[in-house]
């Protein structure tokens, strides 16, 4: 009930749907021979403050671990985990 069609088909575990869509999304910056930017809106993807859910956390509390396998997933999950979270947990790691 009040889901995007994103957050819909990650937590029914809908794979080809959801990648799909993922690919459906994002945007192409640029292009270059083999090498192509591309932007991925991640406003039904990742939680937002303020926003409902978003896939990522209908993926793991449904348990659709195979969703987590798909690329532009697990580019997303790395990028988040280096950017953000491993500075949190060792920080965190530290205090405790």
């Amino acid at each position: 009930a009040g889901l995007t069609p994103l957050c819909a088909a990650a937590k029914s575990g809908f794979a080809d749907i959801f990648d799909h869509m993922l690919q459906s999304a994002c945007i192409e910056e640029w292009t270059f021979g083999p090498v192509t930017s591309s932007l991925l809106p991640l406003d039904d993807v990742d939680y937002i403050p303020g926003k409902v859910d978003g896939a990522i956390e209908h993926i793991i509390c449904k348990g659709h671990l195979e969703l987590v396998t798909l690329p532009k997933v697990q580019k997303l999950l790395t990028e988040k985990w280096d950017r953000f979270a491993e500075y949190l947990f060792i920080r965190k790691a530290a205090w405790a």
